[in-house]
């Protein structure tokens, strides 16, 4: 089991014995686990926080695709949920390749570089408007 998943045991979650959810941290297979968006998501209060738990939540509000699954690497490396979003076959979670492509693709997709950064921040810095004192020239950028 990963280590920061271990500080809590299965005894101490209330709703361990009966709940539905596939993955689940507690359990020895957390990280091969499989989830599809129309299926339970963990609701241990000591998950809530955790990303892969909140990309599956975004998912299974926004995905019109229920016939792919997730596992929990999967949803850790997703960047943006946005509709149209696809986990991999369930034949497909199985093949080391496809999943570590998939991994790959999404987790560079919503990676900045310094030039983007820059350039939101010097748009930002030049429409800017002082609210104090009646003088209106743009601020620029030191």
């Amino acid at each position: 089991m990963n280590k920061q998943l271990s500080h809590v045991k299965p005894g101490q979650c209330p709703g361990f014995e009966g709940c539905k959810a596939p993955i689940c941290p507690l359990d020895a297979s957390f990280l091969k686990a499989t989830w599809f968006p129309n299926e339970p998501i963990c609701q241990g209060r000591a998950y809530r926080r955790e990303r892969w738990r909140k990309v599956q939540v975004r998912i299974s509000r926004t995905a019109k695709d229920h016939e792919t699954c997730y596992t929990a690497a999967m949803l850790s490396a997703v960047r943006q949920v946005r509709g149209g979003i696809m986990g991999l076959n369930p034949e497909d979670v199985v093949n080391p390749e496809r999943l570590n492509a998939w991994v790959k693709q999404r987790s560079e997709r919503g990676s900045f570089n310094q030039k983007g950064v820059e350039s939101a921040i010097n748009k930002k810095l030049d429409t800017h408007v002082p609210m104090f004192g009646g003088i209106r020239k743009r601020r620029q950028l030191v």
